[in-house]
């Protein structure tokens, strides 16, 4: 089933003000967690392609070939 984008880009949004480096000197006094570098800069890729409405379109649309069994797999 195809998410709605605006969840997706709330979700995203979410994210990013977790990650965002002003709130995370606002949260020092407040319970933290340790990421590694890797995660989070495939936290902040994620990100910038989910706001990217040409990114999004092509998720979507890859997405609806999946659920109507337009895509194929290969043993390689």
């Amino acid at each position: 089933m195809l998410q709605n984008p605006n969840r997706r880009m709330k979700e995203c949004n979410s994210l990013e003000r977790y990650i965002n480096l002003a709130d995370y000197r606002a949260s020092m006094k407040q319970d933290m967690i340790s990421i590694s570098r890797k995660e989070y800069e495939g936290m902040k890729e994620t990100i910038e392609m989910l706001q990217s409405p040409e990114m999004m379109r092509q998720i979507l649309e890859s997405e609806k070939n999946i659920s109507e069994g337009k895509i194929k797999k290969f043993d390689v």
